[in-house]
């Protein structure tokens, strides 16, 4: 009957699909659909009507069943009460008996042993308690590790030392530049500052260790043949401390009553006007441009105590064509004039690899100065800074290494470490 039901669904499905609802064969379909499904109702109900009278009776034989199980387990609990206290006693003598025979079993092993065997060994006297362990023995574990990670200390520091590819001494930049190291400026943190500036602390401590190197720059430009009238100082790469060594050097040399200028030609990122306080006023760019004249373009900045400072001439506003400018003969005649003006001209130039600019403003000076940071430049970089500025043909007085760490430089055994050794500390003081 459900299989029969199931095809006139179907059948009805069939036909709805493709037939309306009045269809005659649809009708007669529902027809016998709903007799059917009649037929099938009362034939479930009358099974159903069968299974719950034979549950009642298997109902009534469990619970006859559950009575007479309920009797059967009073009886067995009334006969173990009465033989619980013999199946004890039974119990006992079992186990009395076995304890027993494993005594006798012993007994006999041991005389028959004591028989056979006699003892290989006697007690003589009886050991003493250790005062303290023997083992592990932590002085000696203690003192073998500290000289094993001495040792480890050593061999890393020297790893280090040999896998580093920087600068870390005059000595290294001659050898491997063949070209002299003027100075080893150190880095001056901003507690030795106390809020100053690295070039006003410079002027404000005359006799700082960073002044000190700034006056051994000097006197190495002055000795040199031909000392030169006006100084480039750039780097192969920003953050090398250029900018503070060139105002620092103009500062150092202006106090001495020179008529010195100092030009801030990294016009991509110019640093004067901060420094000086200028806001903004002309500069290089636009004199170059013919929008201000020379002594619009030069400023000299007011200083509050007594004392001189060099002149200024700040970046300008940044110009697309600055290349051009700078490729223009009006540099060279700015050069010129500028050299009959003044003792020295510092140019702050851009670093060698930021701007093509840095060649061209570098073959205007006399002379060019690179600065190298202490301990951080790759030497390959350094190298391939001095191939671009070999292009140019241009002159190269020295290079200075900047940002020394001084107590690490003391430490590192060099020659020239001994510059920032303690026995030192009294002729730099504060």
């Amino acid at each position: 009957m459900r299989a029969r039901e199931a095809e006139l669904a179907a059948k009805l499905r069939a036909l709805g699909s493709t037939e309306g609802p009045n269809y005659p064969d649809i009708r007669a379909t529902k027809r016998a659909l709903a007799a059917l499904r009649g037929q099938i109702a009362a034939e479930t109900g009358r099974l159903i009507t069968a299974d719950r009278m034979r549950a009642a009776a298997a109902a009534a034989r469990v619970k006859s069943l559950k009575a007479e199980l309920a009797a059967v387990r009073d009886r067995a609990a009334a006969q173990s009460v009465r033989a619980a206290p013999l199946a004890r006693l039974e119990e006992e003598r079992t186990a009395e008996s076995d304890l027993l025979r494993a005594q006798t079993e012993q007994i006999g092993t041991l005389e028959s042993h004591s028989a056979l065997t006699r003892p290989d060994a006697r007690i003589i006297a009886a050991a003493t308690r250790p005062l303290q362990p023997s083992g592990p023995r932590s002085a000696a574990i203690l003192s073998g590790a500290v000289l094993l990670g001495l040792c480890l200390g050593v061999l890393a520091a020297l790893l280090a030392d040999s896998l580093n590819g920087s600068f870390r001494s005059g000595g290294q930049v001659r050898e491997a530049l063949e070209l002299p190291c003027m100075a080893l400026l150190p880095e001056v943190g901003r507690r030795e500052r106390r809020g100053l500036s690295v070039p006003d602390y410079a002027r404000r401590y005359p006799f700082s260790a960073f002044a000190e190197q700034i006056r051994a720059l000097r006197t190495g430009l002055w000795l040199a043949p031909g000392a030169p009238r006006s100084l480039a100082v750039t780097a192969a790469r920003p953050g090398e401390g250029k900018t503070t060594l060139a105002v620092s050097l103009a500062l150092s040399v202006a106090a001495s009553g020179a008529r010195v200028l100092v030009i801030d030609c990294d016009i991509r990122q110019p640093s004067f006007d901060m420094i000086f306080g200028l806001g903004g006023l002309p500069g290089l760019t636009d004199h170059l441009a013919g929008r201000a004249t020379l002594e619009a373009a030069i400023h000299r900045p007011a200083l509050e105590e007594g004392g001189s400072l060099p002149d200024v001439m700040p970046a300008g506003a940044v110009a697309t064509e600055a290349l051009a400018l700078f490729m223009s003969d009006r540099l060279g005649r700015l050069m010129a004039e500028l050299h009959g003006r003044y003792d020295l001209v510092v140019l702050d130039l851009p670093p060698v690899f930021a701007l093509a600019e840095a060649q061209l403003l570098a073959r205007a000076a006399a002379a060019t100065l690179l600065c190298i940071r202490w301990g951080q430049t790759p030497r390959r970089t350094v190298a391939a800074a001095l191939a671009l500025l070999d292009q140019g043909g241009l002159r190269l007085a020295g290079a200075a290494l900047t940002r020394v760490d001084g107590p690490r430089h003391a430490r590192s055994g060099f020659p020239d470490s001994e510059l920032y050794h303690p026995r030192y500390g009294g002729y730099f003081r504060l």
